[in-house]
């Protein structure tokens, strides 16, 4: 289960600099969050500040597979 929430300054939604597309960045984290096999769920917050991405990421491991060092590793 994923879910994902994205906030940029002024239009709702990280895009490309052209303002077209959302930005590729999004799916990237959630490809990495797909092949991460301790992680059950996952959700991103993705915030375009101009030339700054911050996201905050949530994951729930599976059981109790995953470690501090593997989240640091992450």
């Amino acid at each position: 289960m994923a879910f994902f929430w994205t906030l940029t300054v002024p239009s709702g939604r990280a895009t490309t600099y052209d303002n077209k597309n959302p930005h590729p960045l999004r799916e990237e984290i959630f490809s990495l969050l797909k092949s991460t096999p301790w992680v059950s769920e996952y959700g991103i917050r993705l915030r375009d500040e101009g030339q700054v991405f911050h996201a905050e990421v949530f994951v729930t491991p599976l059981s109790n597979s995953g470690t501090l060092e593997q989240l640091g590793n992450a």
